[in-house]
């Protein structure tokens, strides 16, 4: 789970502070741009979503969420917002538990989805922390994207493998083998995420640690 005094941010720990209190940080892998948020859990479910396949954005409290209630526009509090490419939207509410106050506002995001026909959501702590297996796994692979960038001939020597090798028994070993007068390691490991996180390929993150047990099914070649 994310550090409750700092998150990592490109190997490094800070903490920040603002006018509504400490301020956690880290960096978007897909954008190369800082994400802000004010609880660890609030950054877990970010980044719950923002690694989902498919995902075009994931914006942190967006502030465009708004609905009318008898002649006054009301704006809708959400603790992220995200789009995937069909034009399908999830706007999430983060609470802890359950409360009055938490279905109230969560309340009013739903009738803000309403106008903006996204699906909303809201997400307890226990929801969001119940696979924490997924949940180090994708600080591995945000850390590891970060790291060490990926360059288009690296996703495209993956997916030659894959189509070749569909049924390589150790399909991470082998394409490290295959490629290391070419590429390090560490890249190899990259073009894997980033494949999983485009849909062209899919890894069992939810089951096991990232490593040796790790399985792949590529699904897609274009």
């Amino acid at each position: 789970m994310l550090n409750e005094a700092g998150i990592s941010y490109g190997g490094l720990f800070a903490r920040y502070s603002r006018r509504r209190g400490r301020l956690l940080r880290t960096l978007n892998p897909f954008t190369g741009q800082a994400v802000d948020y004010s609880t660890p859990l609030k950054g877990e479910n970010w980044l719950l979503r923002v690694m989902t396949p498919g995902v075009i954005s994931c914006e942190v409290e967006p502030t465009t969420l708004s609905y009318m209630d008898r002649g006054n526009r009301v704006r809708a509090y959400c603790d992220t917002l995200t789009i995937f490419g069909n034009n399908f939207g999830i706007a999430d509410l983060v609470v802890d538990d359950l409360t009055p106050q938490a279905e109230e506002s969560f309340e009013a995001l739903r009738k803000a989805c309403t106008v903006y026909n996204y699906t909303p959501q809201l997400r307890t702590k226990r929801e969001i922390r119940d696979n924490l297996i997924l949940l180090e796994n994708l600080i591995h692979m945000r850390q590891q994207l970060i790291l060490h960038p990926v360059l288009p001939q690296h996703t495209k020597a993956v997916k030659e493998f894959f189509e070749y090798a569909p049924r390589a028994v150790s399909p991470r070993e082998s394409l490290q083998w295959t490629y290391r007068k070419y590429f390090p390691a560490t890249v190899i490991d990259s073009a894997l995420f980033a494949l999983h996180c485009s849909g062209h390929l899919s890894i069992n993150i939810e089951e096991v640690p990232y490593g040796p047990k790790s399985t792949f099914t590529f699904t897609c070649t274009a």
